[in-house]
């Protein structure tokens, strides 16, 4: 115990004075370097805390609070040690976190609604987090591809169960989305940018650059780069490999 309330002393005294610093640093980046050099996360929420606690204040990224007002499960105020609390696992907790967080930044804030049923899914209703990943994933997935049939039926989904056998979701799918065939076809044709996850679909095309919805991957210009983050084509692979 008293190791533990030393480190968090030392967490506490590097956060103040990282907030001492000229310019005042973000909430933001001082949570970046906490994470750097002590390998934990801490919310923006606690960075100021500890400031007011020192009488010490740090500027606000008005653009991050800006996206906080409009995002209804945003990751702003959340920590590794609250999504363990949750029941989500040590090993994992910080690479969920900072996905969706990543979803935040970006204005997925959709995405972000997603990952906020995460709570009630294994507090609330107490389903295995194998099963409750699972289902974010799928929602996620349904999301991104602008699949409205089946985002409205997640409850459908999650009756079955597909998580219990990875072989049988691509089944489940296709029975969800019996009706419309084509949105499965796409997903298993499309790429995904190996740096900032954005996803390319035939189906849609990439108007942003001149390229025509049904143009597949393979028939992209050598010169085309992620609409997202600017990466060239050889950096995005095939979804699901």
């Amino acid at each position: 115990m008293e190791r533990r309330n030393h480190r968090d002393e030392k967490i506490v005294q590097f956060v103040i004075n990282c907030a001492n610093r000229k310019p005042k640093p973000i909430r933001r980046a001082i949570a970046l370097e906490v994470e750097k050099e002590f390998g934990v996360t801490i919310s923006e929420r606690t960075i100021g805390r500890y400031c007011n606690k020192a009488n010490e204040s740090t500027d606000i990224d008005q653009t991050v609070s800006s996206n906080v007002d409009i995002c209804k499960a945003s990751p702003e105020g959340l920590d590794t040690l609250m999504l363990i609390k949750w029941g989500v696992p040590k090993e994992a907790a910080p690479d969920i976190l900072g996905d969706w967080r990543k979803h935040h930044e970006r204005g997925e804030h959709e995405i972000c609604n997603a990952y906020g049923k995460l709570k009630r899914n294994l507090m609330d209703r107490e389903i295995p987090y194998e099963q409750a990943n699972a289902l974010l994933e799928y929602e996620k997935g349904a999301i991104e591809f602008d699949d409205s049939e089946t985002h409205t039926s997640i409850e459908i989904i999650e009756a079955l169960r597909p998580w219990e056998d990875s072989k049988n979701t691509k089944l489940a799918f296709k029975e969800i989305r019996r009706k419309n065939k084509s949105t499965w076809e796409d997903m298993e044709n499309s790429y995904e940018c190996g740096f900032c996850e954005k996803c390319y679909s035939p189906m849609s095309g990439d108007p942003s650059h001149g390229i025509e919805p049904n143009t597949p991957f393979e028939d992209l210009p050598e010169s085309w780069t992620c609409p997202a983050c600017g990466r060239r084509k050889e950096q995005f692979k095939k979804m699901g490999e």
